[in-house]
């Protein structure tokens, strides 16, 4: 049996056993209450892990409001891309994409704004510059795959 008096707990429990619904219902509940950054950091981890990426994006502008500092928000803000991009919201994106520091990170998020809006050619120029930086194995093997996946698909 589950300690059920930890409301995270019983959300883990829930996921655990593919109630996502349920777990939702426990999520929106605690969301009323949450105050902090830890707290909505905590609670948008879950939700993305139930894929409720538009709770993710609330959450996270919540949070938006809270922080002052750069570092936090470039993080809030990259959270934020990564929701919309899996809400298939690229334009929306987009624009949050603009309004933060570019870094590899920033521009595959950018590129796959580009291909879901089936901008293709800008996505691969995107790519391409980035293939010929100085960027780790790992990063170099993302890209290519992706330039791969894209010329099976055109």
């Amino acid at each position: 049996m589950y300690d059920n008096r930890d409301p995270l707990v019983t959300v883990h429990f829930l996921m655990s056993i593919n109630q996502n619904k349920d777990a939702k219902i426990v999520l929106d509940v605690m969301k009323k209450y949450c105050k902090t950054i830890p707290q909505i950091d905590s609670l948008g981890k879950l939700y993305s892990e139930i894929k409720d990426y538009e709770s993710c994006v609330e959450l996270a502008k919540m949070a938006l409001q809270l922080t002052g500092k750069t570092d936090e928000q470039i993080t809030i803000k990259t959270n934020i891309i990564r929701s919309l991009i899996n809400l298939n919201r690229p334009l929306d994106a987009l624009a949050y994409i603009e309004d933060i520091p570019e870094n590899h990170a920033n521009l595959m998020d950018k590129s796959m704004c580009y291909f879901l809006l089936n901008r293709k050619n800008e996505a691969e120029e995107i790519l391409h510059r980035m293939l010929r930086e100085q960027i780790s194995e790992d990063n170099q093997n993302r890209i290519k795959f992706n330039l791969r996946s894209e010329e099976h698909t055109s």
